[in-house]
């Protein structure tokens, strides 16, 4: 076994009791078409760009050090959680590197795997249904393991109908439009 993956486990998974933060001051982004809303900490992730393809957000901490993308795909008929999953991972490596995983699991319709790349941790999460996915990527660096498990609590998912406008509060995203 790698060193670094033993120093990596032992950093994200080997210190005392998970950091836990009273909850933050949440917004909410929405997307009409991948029918999902997401809450986020605002007072953590305090950059915020509607992806090129509209499928999403990108979340960034004000330092820069942490960022969290929030978004939906099309699913095509030869994909499966464990191939999007390596397909994105990959990505974010060199054509000679693989991410070291240090946790998955693997379900049929869902996938939450840790993993490193270079010197940041990773969490994805993601949701498969008939036509789409939906998945949540954090990003932190190695040194910075509380920043990666704090933005995984506080971040929520919630699948089914977008909110309807009469519940959006100010600062509240739905469909592409910010109330």
């Amino acid at each position: 076994m790698n060193i670094s993956l033993i120093w990596a486990s032992f950093l994200l998974f080997g210190f005392s009791p998970m950091p836990s933060i009273p909850p933050q001051e949440a917004n909410l982004y929405c997307s009409d078409e991948y029918h999902f809303c997401a809450k986020y900490p605002a007072s953590i992730l305090t950059e915020k760009i509607t992806l090129p393809q509209e499928n999403g957000i990108s979340l960034k901490t004000e330092d820069g050090f942490a960022e969290v993308v929030i978004a939906g795909f099309p699913l095509l008929e030869d994909m499966n959680p464990k191939s999007i999953f390596l397909a994105s991972a990959r990505g974010k490596t060199t054509p000679s590197q693989e991410p070291k995983v240090i946790s998955s699991i693997f379900g049929e319709d869902f996938y939450e795997c840790y993993f490193m790349v270079d010197r940041n941790f990773y969490y994805h999460q993601a949701y498969f249904f008939n036509d789409y996915f939906v998945r949540v990527e954090i990003r932190a660096p190695i040194n910075m393991p509380d920043k990666l498990q704090i933005l995984q609590q506080q971040i929520r998912l919630d699948f089914g109908a977008p909110q309807l406008e009469g519940n959006a509060s100010e600062g509240d995203e739905i469909g592409g439009r910010l109330y």
